[in-house]
């Protein structure tokens, strides 16, 4: 005759629950599966800002080639090489925005060599802060700059040749054969760091 668990016995079996050590070993599974995958998408975030940030770098390099091609000069003025910072009081960036304020010596307004968004939140894109003050801002908020060649020798100093991290500085030459480059100070918001984006390599 086969023996039938007893009642309690029974209940007892289908009653008992995880112990204190299984439930920790889940959870400690699903944190590590948590922390690779938000690891993952900040390395994946991180990525496309930076190639949102070189597509923007092209787009600056090319409008102001274009402004060249249109008026046989850069834009602004001066006769010495200089970096323009995209949000000072320069009107470089409101000529390439084909802004009339910013048409200057003898070019046409109204001839659009730079496309920019609006920023939302303060970052990736064109901030106009009133009385024709714009800035032109990276991912992180901070602004684009220009290297213009200005003494047309189609020759410029490379700000990799000081930058702060030996491994950019090292193998940087000395000068870029180049009328114009573009680059931003990347995360950091500082120039002339190890993070910092740019259109020549």
């Amino acid at each position: 005759m086969k023996a039938h668990p007893s009642p309690t016995r029974r209940q007892s079996i289908c009653s008992r629950g995880y112990s204190l050590i299984e439930l920790l070993v889940v959870i400690t599974i699903i944190s590590i599966l948590a922390t690779l995958a938000f690891s993952a998408t900040r390395a994946v975030l991180a990525q496309a800002y930076k190639v949102e940030t070189k597509i923007q770098l092209a787009a600056l390099e090319v409008a102001v080639q274009s402004y060249f091609t249109e008026y046989n000069r850069l834009p602004g003025s001066g006769t010495t090489d200089e970096t323009v910072r995209l949000n000072q009081s320069t009107d470089v960036l409101q000529m390439l925005l084909g802004d009339a304020s910013g048409s200057g010596q003898g070019g046409a307004s109204g001839i659009v060599f730079l496309q920019a968004k609006p920023a939302k939140a303060g970052r990736s894109g064109l901030l106009e802060h009133g009385d024709n003050f714009l800035s032109l801002l990276d991912h992180w908020g901070n602004p684009y700059f220009l290297i213009l060649d200005r003494d047309r020798d189609v020759r410029l100093s490379n700000p990799d040749a000081s930058n702060e991290d030996r491994r950019v500085s090292e193998s940087a030459p000395k000068g870029l054969r180049l009328r114009v480059a573009a680059f931003s100070s990347g995360p950091d918001g500082k120039p002339g760091t190890g993070d910092d984006i740019v259109s020549w390599r």
